[in-house]
């Protein structure tokens, strides 16, 4: 059974402003399989927050390489990727890595995502919303087709040779991690399924340098270099997990690491990827301390700013407005800020009571995340709010 020959193109649509989303997966996906799958991405000009929707069918799941400074998170009830950016990268067209996972029981057939790409201009919100993706899952044809991400099951040994298996067996990798008492964080290596007594090589490539230390190598051979860390085995016995340490840790960028697990089986070369798992739940207690909820995002009305500290009273003898007001300073300014709203929207109707009822000058909406100062584009952006003139 020889597999069909496919071409598979993404969308490519161009709203006002040049922002265009296509998407390619490099070859036919199979079940049990993992696939490449590519999202290039022209921005338009944009600089900041964006973020990408991703709905995939049920026997579906997509896991990430390589996201540019972006984010992935998953809405595992609808089976939903969304990649996000505060900062969109500097170049105005960038790739991201992604794979494109298939369950062993997927049936062949043609299949679909469903996506959309947000982003804020000119302080409004909008939202490109390109054709579905459409491709197939094909049967897989065992005896032509390379091993392409996940090995399938191993097949029972036979009567004429019981020690080999036609196929490779089950094998998995996957990375868990935990904040330690000292700061650092801990990361774990579990393999699975790898057949004794082989080549193996395990490898993680960080976005950037880390500072790394190991505390097991599962007897490996471990080498350690500023963005990345290796483990190698000349013949391969599973005595437990791979961990290493971070010292410098952004817990924001493990969703960018690529582990890629290697080893020869009957005779030829097979790599996956490493699939980054994150807390493992035997951890969350021990790592509550670590883990701080979001900060609250909240909003203000600015209603004055000026280079002379003014007395407590002053607005109240000047326009005769008896409200609350905060002071802070910031680079060399007094800042007066007035109210305290959950919403963007409360916030913006009071600022125009403000301006149909007192003499200020052009008061304007501010926003926090905690105790810090954030635009308004990235509150709205990170609530999903929408900009009110």
């Amino acid at each position: 059974m020889s597999l069909p020959v496919m071409l598979f193109l993404g969308m490519a649509l161009i709203p006002p402003g040049g922002v265009v989303v296509e998407g390619q997966l490099k070859s036919p996906p199979l079940p049990g399989n993992t696939t490449p799958f590519t999202v290039q991405i022209s921005k338009g000009g944009l600089e900041y927050f964006g973020r990408l929707l991703i709905a995939l069918p049920s026997d579906c799941r997509l896991t990430a390489r390589q996201l540019h400074g972006g984010g992935l998170t998953y809405d595992e009830e609808r089976n939903i990727a969304v990649i996000s950016w505060l900062k969109l990268p500097e170049t105005e067209s960038f790739t991201l890595l992604l794979d494109l996972e298939i369950a062993p029981d997927a049936a062949p057939g043609p299949r679909s995502m469903e996506w959309d790409f947000s982003f804020i201009r000119n302080n409004d919100r909008e939202t490109l919303r390109p054709p579905p993706f459409h491709f197939e899952v094909v049967a897989s044809d065992l005896s032509t087709t390379p091993n392409i991400g996940h090995a399938p099951a191993a097949s029972p040994p036979s009567e004429d040779d019981p020690g080999v298996s036609a196929h490779p067996p089950a094998v998995s990798a996957y990375r868990t991690w935990k904040p330690l008492t000292s700061g650092k964080i801990e990361v774990r290596l579990t393999l699975q399924g790898l057949p004794q007594g082989g080549f193996v090589k395990l490898q993680e490539v960080f976005p950037f340098p880390l500072q790394t230390g190991v505390q097991s190598g599962g007897g490996s051979v471990p080498e350690t270099k500023s963005q990345s860390i290796s483990f190698v085995w000349f013949d391969y016995q599973p005595t437990g997990p791979v961990i290493y340490t971070i010292d410098n840790p952004d817990l924001s960028e493990f969703n960018e690491f690529i582990g890629t697990l290697s080893y020869v089986y009957d005779g030829r070369a097979v790599e996956l990827a490493v699939l980054n798992v994150g807390i493992p739940d035997s951890q969350l207690d021990l790592s509550i301390d670590f883990q701080p909820a979001a900060p609250e995002i909240r909003y203000e009305v600015q209603l004055a700013a000026i280079k002379t500290k003014v007395v407590t009273d002053y607005f109240k003898q000047r326009l005769e407005f008896g409200f609350p007001i905060k002071e802070e300073v910031d680079a060399g300014w007094f800042k007066y800020l007035n109210g305290s709203f959950n919403f963007y929207e409360d916030a913006r109707n009071h600022r125009e009571d403000l301006n149909e009822q007192y003499a200020f000058i052009g008061p304007f909406v501010v926003s926090r995340m905690g105790k810090d100062r954030i635009s308004v584009q990235e509150a709205l952006t990170r609530t999903g709010e929408h900009w009110i003139p």
